[in-house]
């Protein structure tokens, strides 16, 4: 802290947090060589990417706050907690490499790509020390949702391999400024929910003291949920270091999701098939009275068989099953119609 005194030193006027400044990592010529090689096949073939992530930051004029410990500003503690532990903590514990890609988008009143699909590096690293060492970083105006969700979306969908992990960061100190209902926002999520389900994780981070202040956040957490993504709600104490947890965590779970996507033989990660998810909450709830070749689709009965399954384990534990044949339910049905959107995954 730098305390500003009276001329007698008897008096405190006023005083600040000093930056806590961030030192550059060396990086040998060999290094830098691999480094551009894997930068180029990363811009040229998607399909090599392991993970993709995007972080949201929000640049509103309440992230100049500077009350969080560790920090000047909550910005520059968010700055600070993606450089330590989202990039080089997993850069040293070596899971995270050039083909894992990242990419900042700040949420003001309009959304900004400060970062695009650049590959995990030190010089990534390295480009983000010079930005917060060089006080490069602004808060001001209000914190728009919507826009910088889409250009979530957009960075998201860019790769077509569904081999490919995908992380979204969501950190924010409070309620959106968006004019538009808050249903507008969730349905921006949820397209997200419909499109990549388990293979997405979402993670919320809330910067503040009071947790009403983050209903749509937690709300945008239910939503994501109810399609199958990993869906997380964090609201850290406001220290670097508790901030810096909830990124840690966050890069735990990404890296379970790749473990969860990798071939044991081969150690490549499977493709997930490319369907649209069903809301879980929309398939308990909703009772289906009519049906379309849009939604779903229809059989003709004589192309159709019906089984009933059925298991059971012998005297000796051994598993016993048959299928046994089956009547329609219902003695006018004409077609059997099946719903595009899948259940679960």
């Amino acid at each position: 802290l730098t305390y500003i005194v009276s001329w007698n030193k008897k008096k405190e006027i006023t005083c600040y947090a000093n930056a806590f400044k961030m030192k550059k990592v060396n990086i040998p010529g060999k290094m830098l060589e691999h480094a551009y090689v894997t930068k180029k096949r990363v811009e040229q073939d998607p399909s090599c990417w392991k993970s993709n992530t995007v972080i949201v930051v929000d640049t509103s004029g309440s992230m100049r706050e500077s009350d969080v410990w560790g920090a000047s500003s909550r910005l520059h503690a968010v700055w600070l907690c993606v450089a330590l532990d989202f990039i080089a903590h997993r850069l040293e514990s070596g899971n995270a490499g050039p083909y894992d890609v990242i990419s900042v988008v700040f949420m003001g009143e309009q959304g900004h790509t400060a970062i695009k699909l650049a590959p995990t590096t030190w010089q990534l690293y390295n480009n983000i020390v010079d930005q917060y060492n060089n006080r490069n970083l602004m808060a001001k105006g209000h914190g728009f949702y919507i826009p910088s969700l889409k250009i979530a979306q957009k960075i998201l969908t860019c790769n077509k391999s569904s081999s490919c992990a995908l992380s979204l960061i969501f950190m924010s100190d409070g309620r959106p400024s968006d004019l538009c209902s808050k249903d507008s926002i969730l349905e921006s999520v949820e397209a997200l929910g419909k499109m990549f389900g388990r293979r997405l994780n979402f993670t919320a981070v809330g910067i503040g003291n009071h947790s009403s202040e983050f209903e749509m956040l937690k709300n945008m957490v239910d939503t994501a949920k109810d399609f199958g993504v990993q869906s997380t709600f964090v609201l850290p104490s406001m220290t670097t270091s508790a901030l810096g947890a909830s990124l840690t965590s966050t890069a735990t779970t990404l890296t379970r999701t790749q473990t969860e996507m990798t071939d044991i033989k081969t150690m490549k990660q499977h493709n997930v098939r490319e369907v649209i998810r069903e809301s879980r909450r929309k398939a308990l709830e909703e009772v289906v009275t009519s049906v379309s070749l849009e939604d779903y689709y229809l059989y003709r009965l004589d192309n159709v068989q019906r089984y009933v399954y059925h298991e059971w384990r012998d005297e000796n534990r051994k598993l016993q099953y048959f299928y046994d044949t089956a009547e329609m339910q219902h003695p006018m049905a004409k077609f059997v119609a099946m719903n595009k959107k899948v259940f679960g995954e």
